[in-house]
């Protein structure tokens, strides 16, 4: 009679009966025929020791839930043995095909039936219409993908959720809608930024300060700048953190102004750290500046420095050819963007159209844009209702930086090629600069790009007072708004503590 014996000497001893034990149980014995251990499915053991098992994305909880429950192939009940390969290295293939499922991706490899997640916050305005217009308009490169729309009108976030099915819909993608933050970022692979904190009734403010003194009404710059990144930031952080705790994974693209300012407030204040700012003037003043050359964008090499809207495209050339010369002869009265052929001259570069208020920032009145603003949104929302083709009044504002700033971003990020793309990131020095990146999946590569002493007392001014901006910021006082307007150059000296006390008392108040 074999001896009974169980646990490791029964794998020694051949023929030994191997009790009830179900590791050895399903070896063949004198007296048991061989049958296949009872075991539980390879996901469900798998989930018990993976420290990422809680975050499974719903398509995978699903499958696993299927898979436990015995609905499908290799699912049914661990008491009724499950079917195992006959060889080892058989069950380890399919154990490593279950990790590999559930280990998350930032972005799905193509071919995946998981969409990556693209949201916008603050996708319950009208004009996100643009946005879905150049999505659809969008390189081969983006995968369909979800949008996800985040906003606090209910009403109006529905309606641009429909509006961005019907259009986004034939093309593979699919759009939902949440005024949930939470909901609407979870597992975004891009979390585009666009919110306007006090809406359309805090530029109103600012134009109405803007107006009583005759100062630029600019949201991005001078004082009506300053008074909106008092209002902006302190909201501003509490998003980025929140994002910082959601999507830390995520690409942020910021769009809210003053947009060197609320970027930097958001790295600081926690946001994922792939977090930039994008504007898409420098690459529009180039594209502008070769429609007057009459040369295509791609037989042209630029450089950029600066800040943002203070900035300046120092190189231009053709192999070899500098075409800024060329350029300020052939604009014969004409100019990009309001910047003349003598400004050219002046500097010896091409800035962007904000310098003319940093050389006469003075007689400026505000323009009433946000009351124009107010109507527009109510106007296309009503045109939104169940159109299949884009609202008509949309093409009555400029939104060009969806166009020429954001999908682009979107699309590098997919290409993951190392494109060059114009981006607002925080730099060693502590301020946000406009730079020359090169864009991959894992981050932003910059492009060392040194601009010439002949515009270094611009750069230097304008960066002082950013710096004096960001001390205000950081710790409002009429003293340190006092200063900052100062350094200013959109701002008069002679109105300098005048402007200071209204914007405080705005604050303050």
């Amino acid at each position: 009679m074999v001896p009974r014996t169980t646990g490791r000497a029964a794998a020694r001893i051949p023929g030994a009966y191997r009790g009830r034990n179900p590791r050895l149980s399903s070896l063949p014995g004198p007296d048991r025929p061989a049958r296949r251990a009872p075991r539980a499915p390879a996901r469900a053991r798998h989930r018990r020791s993976h420290p990422l098992s809680d975050a499974d994305p719903p398509a995978a909880r699903l499958r696993r839930e299927r898979l436990e429950g015995g609905t499908i192939p290799g699912g049914r009940d661990p008491r009724q043995g499950i079917a195992l390969p006959a060889h080892p290295a058989g069950h380890r293939r399919r154990r490593d095909r279950f990790r590999h499922r559930l280990h998350p991706r930032v972005l799905p490899k193509a071919g995946s039936r998981v969409k990556p997640v693209v949201a916008v916050l603050g996708g319950s305005t009208p004009f996100t219409a643009a946005l879905v217009e150049a999505l659809r308009a969008a390189p081969a490169g983006i995968p369909a993908c979800e949008l996800r729309l985040f906003g606090r009108d209910v009403e109006a976030l529905e309606r641009m959720r429909g509006y961005g099915d019907r259009r986004l819909a034939p093309l593979g993608w699919t759009v939902a809608a949440s005024p949930r933050l939470d909901e609407a970022v979870d597992g975004a692979v891009v979390v585009v930024n666009q919110i306007r904190f006090g809406g359309l009734a805090g530029r109103s403010r600012d134009e109405a300060l803007a107006n009583r003194f005759q100062l630029p009404a600019d949201e991005t710059l001078g004082p009506c700048g300053l008074s909106a990144a008092l209002r902006v930031v302190p909201r501003i952080r509490e998003l980025a953190a929140e994002l910082g705790r959601r999507c830390a994974d995520a690409w942020v693209l910021n769009l809210s102004n003053p947009l060197s300012i609320t970027t930097g407030a958001m790295i600081r204040a926690g946001a994922p750290p792939r977090c930039v700012g994008l504007c898409e003037l420098p690459l529009a003043t180039v594209i502008e500046t070769c429609r007057v050359l009459r040369m295509s964008l791609a037989d042209v090499a630029w450089k950029y420095a600066g800040l943002n809207h203070r900035g300046f495209v120092f190189s231009l050339e053709h192999r070899g050819e500098d075409l800024l010369p060329r350029l300020a002869e052939m604009l014969a009265g004409r100019t990009i963007f309001g910047v003349t052929a003598a400004e050219i001259r002046r500097v010896g570069a091409l800035p962007l159209k904000y310098f003319r208020l940093s050389i006469s920032p003075t007689g400026v009145a505000a323009s009433g844009r946000a009351e124009f603003l107010g109507e527009l949104k109510k106007t296309i929302g009503r045109e939104l209702e169940d159109r299949t083709s884009p609202p008509p009044s949309l093409s009555r504002r400029d939104l060009s930086w969806y166009e020429g700033a954001v999908v682009p971003m979107i699309a590098a990020i997919f290409a993951d090629d190392g494109r060059p793309v114009i981006v607002n990131c925080l730099r060693d020095d502590g301020l946000v600069r406009e730079v020359a990146s090169r864009v991959w999946r894992e981050g932003v590569e910059i492009l060392a790009t040194t601009p010439p002493p002949r515009l270094l007392p611009w750069l230097d001014r304008w960066a002082a007072h950013e710096r004096a901006l960001l001390g205000a910021i950081e710790s409002p006082s009429l003293e340190r708004i006092e200063h900052a307007l100062a350094l200013d150059p959109a701002m008069p000296d002679a109105q300098v503590r005048e402007v200071g006390r209204a914007i405080w008392d705005g604050y303050a108040n």
